[in-house]
């Protein structure tokens, strides 16, 4: 577990987890995600419509199972069935939710999973995809606020 050691949420982690990291260096991430048997990033509801987050799809493409409640996005971005399933597997709402889907969940066979289907993530969450759709999505808001200006 990671985070600012001012976040109570990281007080919450040091009574339960064997270890709490504070915040790490950007650059030693790759090799605690590939450390780490699973990582959690739960966003408030209010924050939940703003996208997956980096730190969800790095995890993700280190091989590393990423439970989060921001993967209600992924919908928006693609309908690919295998990311779809991973959506459905890894998805949760709430930490209680985490802990039980932790407690069903062979941690093993969704990391060998994850790692089948990497060339799909990658392909479809590169920088050069996301701002190809957000460049569609921008299009797209424009010409309808062309064609019907709200004046």
């Amino acid at each position: 577990v990671g985070g600012h050691p001012h976040d109570p949420l990281f007080d919450i982690a040091k009574k339960r987890i064997t270890y709490v990291f504070p915040r790490v260096n950007y650059t030693l991430m790759p090799l605690f995600y590939n450390a780490a048997d699973a990582f959690v990033w739960l966003t408030e509801a209010r924050h939940q419509h703003g996208g997956i987050g980096i730190s969800v799809l790095e995890a993700l493409f280190c091989g590393l199972p990423a439970f989060s409640n921001t993967l209600l996005n992924i919908p928006y971005f693609t309908n690919e069935p295998r990311i779809l399933r991973l959506t459905n597997e890894l998805y949760v709402r709430s930490m209680e939710e985490f802990t039980q889907k932790l407690k069903n969940t062979d941690l093993h066979e969704l990391r060998k999973y994850i790692i089948s289907i990497r060339g799909v993530l990658t392909k479809l969450f590169s920088e050069r995809s996301m701002a190809l759709y957000l460049s569609k999505v921008l299009l797209n808001l424009y010409s309808k606020g062309i064609q019907n200006p709200k004046r």
